[in-house]
Parts: structure tokens; sequence; C-alpha cells
């Protein structure tokens, strides 16, 4: 009963046209058998007690807000996110990975698959390509740049592996600990072939984007511009036929005075 008072604050501040009503909190038993009092002792008990009984045998099992995770789901989703991110890991790093690759991969893979949200995956990496492929550039934004999988499938330009170095031409491939970042690593030419080799990794782990279970529902923010929104927005449509779109945004307003 103490804590009414918090809910009549707010129903003060919020609710300065409506009728106010006051006193309203979670009763006990008694408190709401000692409200109907009036109807006698015996037929008080048996509106609140087993009239409520009776009422709630009447319902069968609801389940309000779903256990799994209802995203959109695209047929064989775990297969196809797979089959691109190791054609893509393997143009980058070589066939077979380094098997620090191989199980930074397989473990994000894994933790994907089931968690349930390959499909997700697969819709933002359709969504950059489509947007890349039209000449257009794409921000990503949120914890897209800790996930391994999302470099691969170009959601993300960063990569969040360990600083190392690869060579684009005969894969070969070390870490280092010269650097914090693999931006920062010096210049340096492959032992086998002497290309120049290519320095990447930003060490960002992965459980930033999955959590440490890989239970954390990834969010994709994908930035776009006006002029290609609606073009993007069509696009989807054609991707899922007969599936509830909504274009999600913010409204800003003016007040009139300051409009002026």
């Amino acid at each position: 009963k103490e804590d009414a008072l918090c809910r009549d604050m707010i129903c003060d501040a919020l609710c300065e046209k409506q009728k106010k009503t006051h006193n309203l909190y979670l009763r006990t038993v008694d408190e709401m058998v000692k409200t109907f009092s009036y109807l006698g002792k015996e037929e008080a008990e048996d509106v609140v007690i087993y009239n409520s009984q009776v009422i709630a045998s009447l319902f069968v099992d609801v389940e309000p807000i779903k256990k799994e995770y209802c995203s959109y789901r695209i047929e064989n989703a775990d297969n196809k996110l797979k089959e691109i991110c190791y054609f893509k890991a393997n143009e980058i790093y070589g066939n077979p990975l380094p098997s620090a690759v191989a199980e930074r991969l397989q473990t994000e893979i894994d933790l994907i698959r089931n968690g349930g949200y390959a499909s997700q995956y697969l819709v933002a990496h359709e969504i950059t390509k489509y947007i890349t492929e039209s000449g257009h550039m794409v921000g990503t934004r949120g914890l897209a740049g800790s996930s391994f999988v999302s470099f691969l499938l170009g959601i993300t330009e960063l990569n969040p592996l360990f600083p190392h170095y690869y060579c684009t031409k005969c894969h070969h491939f070390e870490q280092s600990n010269l650097a914090m970042d693999g931006f920062d690593l010096p210049e340096k030419q492959c032992p086998t072939c002497g290309t120049v080799l290519n320095s990447a990794g930003h060490n960002i782990p992965y459980e930033s984007l999955m959590g440490v279970d890989g239970k954390k529902t990834p969010d994709f923010s994908i930035n776009v511009s006006g002029e290609m929104q609606n073009h993007l927005l069509e696009h989807i449509y054609d991707m899922f036929p007969g599936v509830k779109i909504m274009k999600a945004g913010t409204t800003a307003v003016f007040m009139e005075n300051r409009a002026k």
C-alpha cells in the first residue's frame, strides 16, 4: 500500500485532462475480502477467492510472448551462411584456413546456428550487398564490427580478428603482437613469395555482439542515403513477398515558435 504513492505521482503528471484515480495497488486476499465486506464475509470470499479460481480455470495455456526468436526464416539459412563465410574466408586466407581463423569462424557460426540467427545475418548481408552493388555507401553502426561472420558477409568492413599479416598471393599468414591493432603493424614482406603483406585485425571479441554464451540477439543498424531508401524498401519487398515489413525511423518536429 505504501508504494501506491509512486503511482499516484505518475498519474498526476500524465493524466492532467483525465479523471485521476488514486490508491490503486495490488491487494492481498485479506485486503480484497475486506474491500467486499459489504457483501458479508462468506459472499465476499466467494467473489474474491472462489470466483477468481473459476475464471482462471476457464483459460487454456496462454503464451503472450513467444520464447523462441521470431524473425523471418530463410530456408536452409544455416548452410547458406556457412557456405558464404567459408568461401570468403578461403578467398582471403587460403584453403585450408589458418587454425586460429578457422576456430574463430566456426565458433561464431555455431553460436549463430544455436541461437537461430542465421536468417538475420543473411538479410543484413543481402541488404548491404544490394546497396553497394547499386553504387551507394553503407554505414553500419552498432556492434557488427565485432563479428568475423559479419565481416565475411560484407555487413561491416571491420575485421575483428587479432592483429595479423596475410599474403594475397600465396596466402602466407602470421599473427603478430607488435601492435594492438592490425592497422598499426609495420610494413613487412612475405617470407614465402616476397609480396608486401596486408595487415589487418582490430582485436575485437565476438562477445560484444553475440554475448558470452551467444544468446544475445544480434542488432544490425545499417545507414543508407535518403536517395537509396525507397529503392531498398522495394528490393526488400521483392526479397520477401507476402511478408509484413515496417520502415522504422524517427520523425522530428519543431514547435511553431522555434520554426519561425
